[in-house]
């Protein structure tokens, strides 16, 4: 429901929100924000969503997951904010607390954005057989600002229970502020794959302060494993002059 503009189904003509469609013989939802600055707010949908893809076009851009979701058997997540536009903007992905992303049998998911993906404490995202993709800054021209890369708050998971890779890369912002982290497992946040390969690459960002950590897993609960596949850690520190204790990969707390 958008104040003030238009919807089209299918191709057909263009009429004012709201837009009530029904979601049970559909293969596929594609929604498409094109040019401006977008705020994109996806509810509970319940259990069998089809494929989901989101584009966020041109602009400045932010998605937010509020509600849990099971998609059906095979269907994808595509949230990949970096193929819209030759110049998509400053995007970025957010989950809310407690809510729950589950992809069945070869259902794929993957998040790119150029600013950072957060998942908020107790939320999840997760495959079985499907690849896991979480990436963010991770263009040519880094994002500047204060912001960590990719923050897994307290239980929080990202998961692969079968044969899918698991992939998370995240570089964090340039504010003086310091601890402008790329990846960042905080007090229970947890990276799970599953028989398959993991790999996880962490850069700290560009700040003028310190503690800019490629990588910091802190917590005891805090923690980057599998269910068997090879896993590889990377991670390179940030900041610049004089800055320091920018650690490539640190465990902070028992993490």
């Amino acid at each position: 429901n958008v104040t003030g503009k238009t919807f089209s189904l299918n191709n057909g003509p263009a009429t004012n929100f709201p837009a009530d469609v029904p979601l049970s013989s559909l293969a596929s939802i594609t929604v498409n924000t094109a040019d401006g600055n977008d705020i994109i707010n996806i509810g509970a949908l319940g259990n069998n969503l089809p494929s989901l893809t989101i584009h966020g076009g041109t602009g400045d851009d932010q998605v937010n997951f509020n509600g849990d979701i099971t998609f059906a058997t095979n269907a994808n997540l595509d949230v990949d904010l970096q193929n819209d536009n030759a110049s998509p903007g400053v995007d970025a992905i957010t989950f809310a607390i407690n809510t729950n992303i589950v992809l069945q049998g070869t259902g794929a998911a993957t998040l790119r954005v150029s600013k950072n993906v957060v998942f908020n404490n107790g939320s999840t995202l997760g495959t079985n057989n499907g690849n896991l993709t979480v990436e963010a800054n991770q263009q040519a021209s880094p994002t500047a600002g204060n912001f960590i890369g990719v923050s897994m708050g307290s239980s929080t998971q990202l998961q692969v229970l079968g044969s899918g890779t698991l992939t998370v890369k995240g570089k964090g912002g340039n504010d003086a502020l310091g601890a402008q982290i790329g990846i960042h497992l905080i007090f229970g946040g947890v990276i799970y794959g599953g028989s398959n390969t993991v790999s996880v690459i962490g850069n700290g960002g560009a700040s003028s302060n310190n503690n800019n950590n490629g990588i910091l897993i802190q917590g005891n609960t805090s923690k980057i494993t599998s269910l068997g596949g090879a896993v590889t850690v990377e991670g390179t520190g940030g900041g610049t002059g004089s800055s320091g204790g920018n650690d490539g990969i640190r465990l902070a707390t028992s993490g």
